[in-house]
């Protein structure tokens, strides 16, 4: 109650600021008395229209919490610190139906009216803290853009939340004009305790897990690097989209992960955009009440306007990504969605006895979250909050991980009361770099390199997948096809002309292959790095069939000259080729047939 009579004093306080002709605290009555209306500690009331405020202290109990406002026709109610006040949740549910009728009237008369709640991020271990938390979650974001807004307009974001009528308004100290120095000041006062800090300064909920998989030192670093959005855009003109960095998207393809809600637990449909140069995160899309139909929309106009050489990897869940895939697919969107080649069974039939399965090389959209898949992306996580903290940006994302805690199965998932859905579609974006297949010549996409935190350099196998043509280019010591092993002991027999024969008929073909590769811009990419061969610099191409040519002995050594080296040491050793001048004759020296021996011919 001390609390309540605090905040009535203040008021009145700030009241008696005002002009006096605005104040109108006193009416004179016809026969010369004045009427001051009701002012005290608990009470106040207006001479003039018998305005009211009235306060109330907390309830020490259910059955208090329930009668405390029940039956009380208020048009305007402020809980004040919400997420301290014990039966909260009772305290409120009493007062909303009174309130409601208070409400209508005063919007009638063209009075004030609401609910306000204010209040510092309370403790998720109490059952206020997590009514106040999950009010929060469930209200709608407010945007500095809403005053460049129409009043139709703002009630079409608000009346797209079904499932809150609140909105979330919080402020940083930097935009109410708070300096550096005055956040060094005020830490120091708090003896820099960053949980006090976090939760009276920074305004960050405590979520309490007690088995994070993640450091303290880590995430708090992770939530020094987080950034406020640069930018806000209401897609469909409802849905809020948060960017947080500026990328070269047509140079750099970005990528798309999609985390669609199943319905359970007031989970979320997000989208989180990476940008596929540098991995960091772009933008952030997180609903709690979006359906499957306008996440697919929402996705169809961020790839048609803004990103359209972007690649979309969503999560194939209990048919509500598939779904939302479904209607992509239809929007012309098809080329822009990641898939894979899988043996999927297509058809099963039973004679009675036996059942046959039929199974085809098929296209499959999107990523199931298998239990290996699931494994592997919590893999990936750990390792991006160990090397790669710059990158999350996004404070959606990092309250999650704070949420985020080991089970007593081993599962790493959000708490009971918190969410991870943010973060599965930021490593559904990830998978696709980490893991995806023929990503250049299917999107676009460059891999090279990025930093980790420490400055170092995390190198990228050129050499799986598409570029894995320029290793078996070279490897003929170490992996002869039977073909040409018998085409090899024919030649060695004869002697003379067909052993030339054979080597020119190797010549050509390693020839052909050498051209598809460098053809590629993977394989081009992988040649460059492997010979340190500049960009501007161009690659020595085989002359063509017919003219005089000579290769290098070295181009040969792996083929000809067994040694104690392994592949990866000869093929890293070996210089480029270099074509010889033209009219200039080839032949082989005596010491080439030494690769013979080898074979003990």
């Amino acid at each position: 109650m001390d609390g309540a009579k605090d905040n009535l004093q203040t008021l009145k306080d700030l009241r008696d600021l005002l002009p006096p002709y605005l104040i109108l605290k006193e009416r004179m009555l016809p026969d010369g008395k004045v009427d001051k209306g009701k002012n005290n500690t608990t009470e106040v009331v207006n001479p003039f229209n018998n305005n009211t405020i009235k306060t109330f202290a907390s309830a020490t109990n259910k059955a208090k919490a329930a009668s405390l406002l029940r039956g009380k026709s208020v048009g305007a109610i402020w809980y004040d610190e919400y997420a301290f006040i014990p039966y909260n949740d009772i305290v409120y549910m009493n007062a909303a139906p009174a309130f409601k009728t208070a409400a209508m009237n005063a919007k009638k008369n063209g009075s004030p009216f609401g609910i306000l709640i204010t209040t510092t991020p309370g403790f998720m271990s109490t059952a206020e803290g997590k009514s106040a938390y999950a009010t929060k979650e469930t209200a709608t974001p407010f945007s500095e853009s809403w005053y460049d807004l129409t009043y139709p307009q703002l009630l079409q974001i608000l009346n797209a939340n079904t499932k809150s009528d609140f909105v979330y308004i919080k402020f940083t100290y930097q935009q109410l004009g708070c300096s550096e120095e005055w956040f060094n000041e005020v830490c120091k006062l708090l003896k820099n305790s960053w949980p006090d800090i976090r939760r009276e300064i920074l305004l960050e909920w405590a979520t309490g897990v007690e088995n994070s998989p993640f450091s303290e030192e880590d995430l708090n670093t992770i939530g020094n690097l987080v950034r406020q959005p640069i930018s806000v855009v209401y897609l469909l003109g409802k849905y809020r989209f948060e960017t947080y960095m500026q990328a070269d998207t047509r140079a750099n393809p970005p990528i798309i992960g999609v985390d669609v809600a199943a319905g359970y637990k007031q989970d979320s449909s997000t989208i989180t955009i990476i940008d596929s140069a540098t991995t960091k995160v772009l933008g952030c899309l997180n609903c709690n009440y979006i359906s499957t139909f306008d996440l697919a929309r929402c996705i169809e106009f961020i790839i048609k306007n803004w990103m359209p050489n972007a690649i979309c990897n969503c999560e194939r869940n209990g048919g509500y990504g598939s779904s939302v895939i479904a209607k992509l697919i239809k929007s012309g969107l098809k080329k822009n969605l990641y898939y894979e080649i899988k043996d999927v069974t297509v058809e099963e039939r039973q004679d009675g006895v036996h059942a046959y399965k039929q199974k085809i090389r098929t296209k499959v959209y999107g990523l199931n979250s298998t239990r290996d898949v699931r494994k592997q992306l919590i893999d990936l996580l750990v390792e991006r909050v160990e090397n790669h903290k710059d990158k999350f940006l996004s404070p959606i994302i990092y309250n999650e991980l704070l949420g985020m805690e080991v089970k007593r199965n081993g599962k790493v998932e959000h708490s009971d009361s918190t969410h991870d859905d943010q973060v599965f579609s930021m490593l559904m974006a990830l998978w696709v770099w980490y893991e995806g297949t023929n990503l250049g010549e299917r999107y676009g996409i460059k891999k090279t390199s990025i930093k980790t935190d420490d400055e170092v350099d995390e190198p990228i196998d050129y050499f799986n997948d598409d570029t894995v043509e320029i290793v078996e280019h070279f490897n003929t010591q170490d992996e002869l096809t039977e073909e040409i092993e018998q085409d090899l002991r024919a030649a060695v027999l004869a002697g003379g002309q067909a052993i030339t024969d054979f080597l020119e008929r190797r010549r050509q073909e390693e020839a052909k292959q050498f051209e598809a590769l460098v053809n590629t811009p993977l394989g081009e990419r992988a040649y460059r790095n492997t010979y340190n061969i500049p960009k501007d610099q161009p690659i020595n191409r085989y002359v063509q069939a017919g003219e005089v040519f000579s290769v290098p002995d070295s181009i040969f050594e792996g083929f000809y000259n067994p040694s104690n080296k392994s592949f990866e040491q000869t093929y890293t050793d070996r210089p480029t080729p270099q074509a010889v001048p033209e009219g200039q004759a080839f032949s082989l020296e005596d010491e080439d047939y030494r690769y013979f021996e080898h074979f003990n011919f």
